[in-house]
């Protein structure tokens, strides 16, 4: 005899509803990368700062790496943004054309600073340049002018000098004596400009070869003072030549004399 064969243990029951099918599990998508402005926000910024720098004269030189800058990245900027990977097109753009400008203007007058730089006319002399020119010895500058200082008169009753100084002009070309200027020191200490003041003389704009012209100063000193330093510039277009200068018996305010007098 055979047995009977046994149900399997896992057949469903007769009638009953099989399970619906199973969906697969829904995965999230994963999100877009962020916008890469990066390039652009820098290109803005470079060109702001070439902007900003290029029309100082003597700082325009500063305006042509950041405008440089600004150019690159503002190409960069744009090239992602036509790629869609960046959003801020018009960042980069700005940041394009205000470097390109700053750049353009910042080179015209750095150009311009260097031309006015090879212009300015140097002292020649060793006097007034590598030791301080005593009274009435002359300093040399580059184009013929030559530059003398007197020696100091003093006035006992103000406490003041004045200084005379003549420029002559030794060389071929008419010399340009707008912007002359004076400093001075009494013992190393400077004099504001408020103390030191010209009188009704003052140099002629232009000096012809051969021609000189004078101008006197004023100079009201602190203290007794006995040493005077002085910073001559003929002219906006001339470096300085340097003086040395003796105040005998010391100058400045003093005890006698209704303005303090010195001793002389």
């Amino acid at each position: 005899m055979t047995a009977d064969p046994q149900p399997a243990p896992f057949r469903p029951p007769a009638g009953a509803v099989p399970l619906p099918a199973q969906a697969p599990p829904f995965l999230r998508p994963y999100p877009p990368p962020p916008p890469r402005n990066g390039a652009g926000t820098a290109a803005l910024v470079c060109g702001a700062v070439s902007a900003a720098l290029c029309w100082t004269f003597t700082l325009s030189a500063l305006a042509l790496l950041p405008g440089l800058l600004a150019i690159v990245f503002g190409v960069v900027g744009l090239v992602r943004a036509r790629r869609g990977t960046a959003t801020n097109r018009g960042v980069a753009l700005g940041g394009l054309w205000s470097g390109a400008g700053g750049l353009v203007v910042g080179a015209v007058l750095t150009w311009l600073f260097v031309a006015w730089l090879d212009e300015v006319v140097p002292v020649e002399s060793a006097a007034g340049a590598e030791y301080l020119a005593a009274a009435g010895e002359e300093v040399v500058f580059g184009d013929g002018v030559t530059v003398t200082v007197a020696e100091p008169r003093l006035d006992p009753f103000s406490g003041a000098v004045s200084v005379a100084v003549r420029v002559t002009n030794e060389g071929r070309g008419t010399a340009d004596l707008r912007g002359f200027d004076l400093a001075a020191a009494a013992d190393g200490v400077p004099i504001g400009g408020g103390d030191v003041r010209y009188g009704a003389d003052h140099l002629r704009d232009r000096l012809a070869p051969g021609e000189h012209t004078e101008v006197s100063y004023r100079v009201a000193l602190p203290g007794q003072a006995t040493y005077l330093g002085v910073d001559f510039s003929p002219g906006g277009d001339y470096e300085f030549g340097y003086w040395g200068l003796s105040l005998p018996g010391g100058a400045g305010a003093g005890a006698d004399g209704p303005g303090g007098g010195i001793d002389v």
